[in-house]
This record gives C-alpha cells, sequence and structure tokens, in this order.
C-alpha cells in the first residue's frame, strides 16, 4: 500500500477517484447500464498505469498497488467475458437522464475499435486480470495488501461459484446418470410441457418409481431437488423464435457517463415499440428473488444491456445456468469454429472464433485462480501445512506418509465452501456420483463429435451473431482435395480442457488407496468413496475419449509435457499414465488387466509410500536376469527410503527397468492388435482406422514414458557394470509383429484405392526401433 497512508485511507481515496470516472457506480439504488466506452477506457486505463508505471509492479510487487473495489472486479470480470462485437446498446435504462441516440453508441464503439493503439476491451480486461493473478501467485505469504485482493477475488468469484446442495447417496446405483443407463429399455415417465394443458399443476405427474430425495433431472440444466413446475409463459418463451431485427434501427436509447444529455440530439426519432434482444426471465427480477439469495446493489448494474457474469452465471439467478455450462458453450463454439477451417474456410473471422477466443482467454486466468485458491487453501486450511518447510514439498507425499487421522481431517476439509474447486464441483450434479460423467461431458464437448443439440449460450445476443456464420457455410461448396489446417480451435483448447482435468484428477488422489495409479485394492476407510477416486474419473475419459478423433488424444497427451505451475507434472504424467491403459484395455479387450500397467513412483530413486518393493513375477523376472546385471544388493538400497528386506537381487529391480520390459513385453503379444482388425461391428473403414491409431499412439506413449524414466534414471545414478542387451531385438520384432497383423486386415479391404492409401500409410508410423534409438542407443 501506499507509504504515506494507511490502508483505509487509500483504498477510499480509490473509490472516489473511480467515481469520477463511472458516476453511476456511486448511486446503485436504481438499475444503471454501461454502456459508454470512453468510461470503460477511462477505467481501464487508470489500473493499468499503475503496473506499467511502477517498476516494483512491473515485478509483481504490490507496493503502491492500485486496489479495484469488488464492483470494479466485476465490471472487469464482465468485460473480459463479452467479445467485442457483442458490445451493442438497445434497452431503455436511465437514472433520472435522457435517452441519446443510438448511432452515438455506435460511432464511440467503431470509433475504439477503428484504433490501432488500443487493444479490444476484453483483452485488456484479461491482461489486468492476469496482473492480479501474478501478484497472487508469486506472493505466497500474502502481503496484508495482497490478502485484501485475494479476498475481494473470491468474493466476486463467489458470486456465482459457491457450494449448492449435495445429496450423498448410499447406493451406488441411485445416480440420475447411473438410473439412465440401467433403465434405457424402459425409460421413466417425464414432465413435458404438453403435460401442463391436460393436468393440473397443481398435480404434477410423479415419475416412477423415484423417491422425493431421488427426484433429479438428468438434463444439462438440473433442477433443483423437489423443485416446483416451471412456469408456463417461460416454457413456451423457449420455444419462440429469436428476434430479428438489427439493433441498428433501435433509436431512443440510453448512454452512460453523459448525464442524460444526449437526448436532444435524438428528438428527431421515436421508436417506443421496439423488440428487445433479450427477454428478461421472471426469475430475475427482484419480486421474484428467493430469501435466500436478496438482490444485491451490484445486481443493479449491467453491461450493455446485459447482467454482470456474476449474475450470468449465478444458477439461483438466471435459469440452472453455470460455469461448466459457459465452458460447454465456448468449446462448442471451438468445434464450430473447427469446422470452417475443415470446409476451406478462415475460422479466424467467423463469430465463434471469436466467441471462443474471448472466454478461452478468461478461462485461462480462471484455472489459475481456483488452482491457487486449491493448493492455498489446502496448506492454509488442513494439518498438512505442518509437515511442509517450503511450497516446494510435495503435498500428496506428505498427505499419504501421514496418519490415518489426519488423512480422514484432510478429506473433510476437501469438501469445505472455500475450495472454489469444490463449490465447482456442487454445481455439477447434487449427486457426487455424477461429477465426473458430466465434468467430462462439458470439458469434452465438441472435438468433431457429431450433436445435434446445441448447447445454452451465456448471452442471447452471442446466438443472434453466430446466424451469418451458420449461413455462409451452409452456401461453401468445399473443393475436391482439399486438405484441411491442422491447427484449429478444437486444438487450442485441449490445454484448457487438459488443466481443468489435471487439477480435478489431482482432487482425485486424495480419495484413492494411495496408489498414484488407482489399480491397487481400495482400503477400507476409501470404499465409500470410490466415485470419487482417480479411477473413476479416468474410466469416464476413457469412455469419451473412444469416440474422440485421434489427433484430439494426441494432442491432450502432448498437453501433459507442458510445465504447470501448480500441479506437478508428475501426477499430470501419471493420469495419462492410468488413462492410456484404460483406455487401451477398453479398445482391445484385453482380458489380461495387467498388461499395459506401468507402477511409477515420485522421483527418481525414492519409493513414494516407503512401501516394499513389488516383486517381479517370474515371467518379468526371467527377462530381467537375462538382460541386466547388478553386481550387489548395495546398489539397491538407494531405490527405497528404507532399508529393504534381504532378498535376491534378481527379485528386486529398479522400478524404471521393470516397466520397461513390461510394456516391451506387452507390444510383442498378437492379443494387442489382434481384437482389432478381428472386429466385424465397425460401421465404416474409418472406425477401424481411429481404433488402429489410438492403439498404436497409446503403445508408442508408453514405450517412450519407460525409455525416457529409465534415461533419466541412468544419466542421474546409474548403478555399476549394468549391460542392456535384446531391447533392441524386441522393438524390431514388435514392429514387424503389428505390420503383419495390419496387412493382413488389409487383404479384407475392398477398396483398391483406400488398401493403396492404408498401405502407404505404414511408412509414415512411428517405429518402435526409432523410439528405442533416439532414448537408449545412447546409453547401451
Amino acid at each position: 500500500m501506499h507509504s504515506l497512508f494507511d490502508l483505509t485511507t487509500h483504498l477510499d481515496a480509490q473509490e472516489r477517484f473511480v467515481y469520477q470516472i463511472i458516476p453511476e457506480l456511486a448511486q446503485l439504488d436504481q438499475p444503471i447500464n454501461l454502456n459508454n466506452v470512453r468510461q470503460f477506457d477511462e477505467l481501464l486505463s487508470h489500473y493499468e498505469t499503475s503496473f506499467n508505471t511502477n517498476a516494483w509492479l512491473a515485478s509483481n510487487d504490490p507496493i503502491n498497488l492500485v486496489l479495484p473495489s469488488y464492483n470494479v472486479l466485476r465490471i472487469v470480470f464482465t468485460l473480459a467475458a463479452r467479445s467485442p462485437n457483442t458490445n451493442w446498446s438497445t434497452k431503455h435504462f436511465t437514472m433520472a437522464g435522457i435517452a441519446p441516440s443510438n448511432d452515438y453508441v455506435k460511432s464511440l464503439n467503431e470509433d475504439y475499435d477503428n484504433s490501432v493503439l488500443r487493444a479490444p476491451l476484453n483483452k485488456r480486461s484479461v491482461w489486468l486480470l492476469g496482473k492480479y493473478r501474478d501478484i497472487l501467485v508469486m506472493d505466497s505469504h500474502l502481503d496484508p495488501i495482497v490478502q485484501l485482493l485475494y479476498k475481494k477475488v473470491l468474493v466476486v468469484l463467489g458470486d456465482f461459484i459457491y457450494q449448492s446442495r449435495v445429496v450423498k447417496r448410499v447406493s451406488t446405483y441411485s445416480g440420475p446418470i447411473i438410473k439412465k443407463r440401467l433403465t434405457q429399455a424402459s425409460p421413466t415417465k417425464q414432465l413435458k410441457i404438453t403435460n401442463f394443458f391436460q393436468k393440473s399443476p397443481s398435480k404434477p405427474e410423479i415419475v416412477d418409481d423415484l423417491t422425493e430425495t431421488d427426484l433429479i433431472s438428468d438434463s444439462e440444466n438440473e433442477a433443483t431437488v423437489l423443485e416446483t413446475a416451471p412456469n408456463m409463459e417461460d416454457e413456451l418463451f423457449k420455444f419462440q423464435a429469436s428476434p430479428q431485427k438489427s439493433f441498428l434501427l433501435e433509436p431512443n436509447k440510453d448512454i452512460s457517463g453523459l448525464n442524460g444529455s444526449f437526448r436532444l440530439l435524438d428528438s428527431l426519432t421515436s421508436n417506443s415499440d421496439a423488440q428487445e434482444v433479450d427477454k428478461p426471465s421472471k426469475q430475475s427480477k427482484p419480486e421474484d428473488m428467493t430469501k435466500d439469495s436478496p438482490l444485491h446493489k451490484w445486481e443493479n448494474i449491467k453491461l450493455y444491456d446485459d447482467d454482470l457474469l456474476g449474475k450470468k452465471l449465478n444458477p439461483k439467478l438466471n435459469l440452472q445456468f453455470n460455469f461448466w455450462l459457459l465452458m460447454n458453450w465456448a468449446f462448442y463454439c471451438a468445434d464450430q469454429s473447427s469446422k470452417y477451417n475443415n470446409s476451406h474456410l478462415n475460422s479466424s473471422f467467423t463469430s465463434y472464433h471469436i466467441i471462443y477466443s474471448t472466454y478461452s482467454d478468461l478461462f485461462r486466468v480462471m484455472y489459475d485462480i481456483i488452482a491457487f485458491n486449491f493448493f492455498h487453501t489446502i496448506r492454509t486450511h488442513t494439518h498438512i501445512q505442518d509437515n511442509l518447510d517450503d511450497l516446494s514439498q510435495d503435498i500428496m507425499m506428505c498427505f499419504f506418509r501421514s496418519s490415518k487421522s489426519s488423512r480422514t481431517l484432510v478429506l473433510y476439509h476437501l469438501e469445505d465452501s472455500s475450495f472454489l474447486l469444490y463449490c465447482m464441483l456442487t454445481q455439477l450434479s447434487s449427486s457426487p456420483i455424477d461429477w465426473y460423467d458430466r465434468l467430462v461431458e462439458y470439458l469434452l464437448n465438441g472435438l468433431g463429435i457429431r450433436s445435434n443439440v446445441t448447447p445454452a449460450s451465456c448471452y442471447n445476443r452471442e446466438r443472434i451473431i453466430i446466424k451469418g456464420d451458420n449461413a455462409t457455410k451452409e452456401k461453401f461448396i468445399i473443393p475436391p482435395n482439399w486438405k484441411p489446417n491442422e491447427y484449429d480451435d478444437n486444438i487450442d483448447s485441449m490445454s484448457i480442457r487438459f488443466n481443468f482435468l489435471s487439477l480435478i484428477y489431482y482432487r482425485s488422489l486424495f480419495y484413492s488407496s494411495g496408489s498414484l495409479l488407482g489399480f491397487e485394492r481400495l482400503t477400507a476407510t476409501s470404499q465409500n468413496l470410490t466415485h470419487l477416486n482417480s479411477r473413476s474419473l479416468v474410466c469416464e475419459l476413457s469412455r469419451k475419449f473412444e469416440v474422440i478423433d485421434v489427433k484430439y488424444l494426441k494432442e491432450f497427451f502432448a498437453c501433459g509435457r507442458i510445465e504447470n505451475k501448480f500441479v506437478p507434472q508428475f501426477y499430470n504424467i501419471s493420469m495419462l499414465v492410468e488413462l492410456s491403459q484404460t483406455l487401451l484395455l477398453d479398445i482391445t479387450k484385453v482380458v489380461d488387466y495387467d498388461l499395459f500397467i506401468l507402477r511409477r513412483n515420485y522421483g527418481s530413486n525414492s519409493n513414494f509410500l516407503r512401501d516394499e518393493e513389488v516383486e517381479d513375477s517370474d515371467e518379468v523376472t526371467e527377462i530381467l536376469d537375462n538382460v541386466i546385471e547388478i553386481p550387489d544388493e548395495s546398489e539397491t538400497e538407494a531405490i527405497s527410503d528404507e532399508p529393504l528386506p534381504k532378498q535376491k537381487p534378481s527379485q528386486v529391480t529398479p522400478w524404471q527397468f521393470t516397466n520397461m520390459f513390461s510394456i516391451l513385453e506387452a507390444l510383442g503379444k498378437p492379443e494387442c492388435y489382434l481384437p482389432i482388425v478381428e472386429d466385424e461391428t465397425y460401421k465404416s473403414l474409418d472406425q477401424f482406422e481411429q481404433c488402429w491409431w489410438k492403439v498404436n499412439f497409446l503403445l508408442e506413449w508408453l514405450l517412450d514414458l519407460s525409455f525416457e524414466d529409465l534415461e533419466d534414471f541412468l544419466r542421474k545414478d546409474p548403478p555399476q557394470d549394468i549391460r542392456l542387451s535384446g531391447i533392441e531385438e524386441k522393438c524390431v520384432h514388435a514392429d514387424s509383429l503389428r505390420e503383419l497383423i495390419f496387412k493382413g486386415y488389409l487383404d479384407t479391404v475392398r477398396s483398391s484405392d483406400k488398401k493403396s492409401e492404408l498401405m502407404s500409410s505404414i511408412q509414415n508410423w512411428t517405429k518402435f526401433k526409432d523410439i528405442y534409438e533416439i532414448r537408449i542407443h545412447t546409453l547401451d
């Protein structure tokens, strides 16, 4: 804070200055509509200047930080979520002022958009939020001024990220999604709009075989338990066509920041019957608010006729819309934008791309704040902090090395509302059993999967501006021999999807048995939480990636190699290892459950849980005896943090060697490839190709990872007199085996052109031998 004033005086002076920029913020007793781009420009410039001219803030030091107020933060978050082509004004809001012409609003926006020296409002807002995020992340101990900034951010995010009602069920078959899968042959009756014309509203139709606590919708917009029937007027409005009237024809509109002095310029035109873009929902009226969510003064603020982002994403105030549905909508736009690249169109000028690009920038900042909140809260609200000398120590390692009572206490705190991530999960469903199912559906939406459902949008005007994109695409004819662009919005979005999934995977490890991969038997205390462990999440991911294009699967795995400032990379790789093993089993239908398992320990030479080394199987031990030679038992004692029991040197081997030969053993088995070529249920040859490329990519990725772990082990602390042999021969054998099986399948392909195309693709395969030569050959 400023060295000459106390914190309170400093903040009061800042707030009074902001009132000079936007006087309407000091008069929130009545609704206000902020739509003057000049006000937003001056507001953002005021907070940007403190970073651009202050040497301390340039290095993320909080000295002399110009701290925004709660309402300013709300405005900045809202501007960050608005694409430039949605910033127009159509409605009439005034505070004892005069409404100016809409032409003047349009001219202001055009002047700003045509300026080459100023970035769009959403880009500037995201940059400002990113600077605040950097201050939080860099100051791990939270200076008093940073603590206040953190508090303000949490309050603003709390407008829409709050804990929803959770129904903890005893039976694992009582969740709505589980019930739907088990009873697809005899679907239950559902409430429909036509029922309101046939039956009394006081006697709604009862869903068969469900108790009151089980009456939970399975739609995207899940209704609250025991919620009353929807209003007929609102139901009918959903089926009405969107207004087609252009906003450019709307005169007599108000503009903020002019004290109502612009009505004189609009005296020549009048049209009081202009159609509005947004129909205000009945739930957003003050008289219809529930008692537990009263109308606050900040809810009187509107930007360009729309509610602030906090109100838009509040499920109680906006028809069950929330942050997950916002991501669902953004990824839908990314998928639609990517289809333009497949149609020989430049998607960078489409409204779909602009909408996705706007939200993607906000999501990246939001992820950092949510992840920071998770790790900061778990250190300050649990006893884990007592075992941490500095932030570089791993939380998960301390958790599993703690006592049973300490771990139970941590699990209790993980369901506290101070965790933004937990509050977000509760908004997925009232049943925790369904969290991961819906999470995967929202975060992996789009990606080329065909669907006739258009998800709900955050702003109605977003659905208006995309109509032009759809009309253009329908008229375009794809030229012959056209190859789509490799990079599109779907590829760009994979990093966002991966980051959120990896953070939730990290949280799920607290509910696992102690194995980072989640394949071991669950302990008695954790059996009631199996729906929250990492295994449950990975199974949902595997189910989804079975139908997703292989190029997006590759990009998802590539994101695991990117350094993450919050989740340690070891756990990102662990999630991918678990996913690859599960997906291989699901595609190949291999009966041997342990065929693709890799057991990786935290760090290169330490056992994560201080358990005894797992004894190798007789088959793996025989392989190890033939290819590696360890001189004496002292060379293996460094593998564990505690002395190992006395046993034969061949029975205890570094896990890096065990993993490598386990995957080599799997690569040489025909059952890895035969189930794919013998499957007769493919609907098309493309479906076979997708399965084949996925299996080969996953096997190549696992082999490369095992070689990488072994390479790191041998470079850092190589055992003496160790010799590797037979690895190259096994790789060559695996290459020959899969090529032979693939060519055998091609004999059944009838199309000569397709057969020739698939035959030539063999030359582009990544050979197992090539992976060996890159990773291990130089060490042999």
